[in-house]
């Protein structure tokens, strides 16, 4: 795959090869752990990963999921405290593009395309963090999971919505998949929504 069909680099004029390093890892390697420091901005060019942590009672906390032209380390590399809070894994086979501190602001200096496309990224990213917060704030197993289906289809004007895994939305919501699947299934009955294998069409 062209490293170049990343967003970041997108309808760049200058030389990237000079400020970029290209690292390949398979499913299930550790990217960052956490604590790790950032000192460089991460594109994911191909493939997917996750950042999670775990709480006091050792239960998982995803963080973050990024697929293919996301980026990560883009907060933490100009912050005080620039270590990453949870471990960055691999969950498929990915490529990605790293980017140093100081390269980074060479490009953003150079190419004003690249710096238009670095701000559109970060604005879309920290509106995410906003939207997660809201859902995360909800009161109930069951408004987190309406407002996040609501969110979702006034995003995509359908109302139905694809659900990758019970697994992978349970750990986005931050609830228990036992939980989840309850919360579903009262749903249905209450006629909010309907289900048809990993399709949920909200009524």
């Amino acid at each position: 795959m062209n490293v170049y069909t990343h967003p970041f680099l997108l309808g760049h004029s200058i030389d990237c090869n000079r400020y970029i390093t290209i690292k390949h890892y398979k499913k299930g390697d550790i990217i960052h752990s956490e604590g790790d420091i950032c000192d460089h901005l991460s594109l994911v060019s191909l493939g997917n990963v996750s950042v999670s942590t775990y709480t006091y009672s050792e239960k998982e906390y995803s963080i973050a999921s990024i697929n293919s032209g996301g980026i990560f380390g883009q907060f933490l590399l100009f912050s005080d405290n620039p270590h990453f809070l949870g471990n960055v894994i691999a969950t498929t086979k990915a490529t990605i593009i790293r980017i140093n501190k100081d390269n980074l602001l060479r490009m953003l200096s150079e190419d004003r395309v690249i710096l238009t496309n670095f701000l559109g990224i970060v604005a879309t990213s920290f509106i995410s963090i906003q939207e997660r917060v809201k859902i995360l704030s909800q009161k109930s197993i069951k408004d987190s999971i309406m407002f996040y289906i609501n969110e979702i289809t006034k995003k995509t004007k359908q109302k139905t919505i694809y659900i990758k895994s019970k697994e992978t939305l349970a750990k986005y919501l931050n609830i228990p998949r036992p939980s989840l699947s309850r919360s579903l299934i009262a749903l249905k009955k209450e006629g909010l929504i309907s289900i048809n294998g990993k399709y949920i069409t909200k009524i």
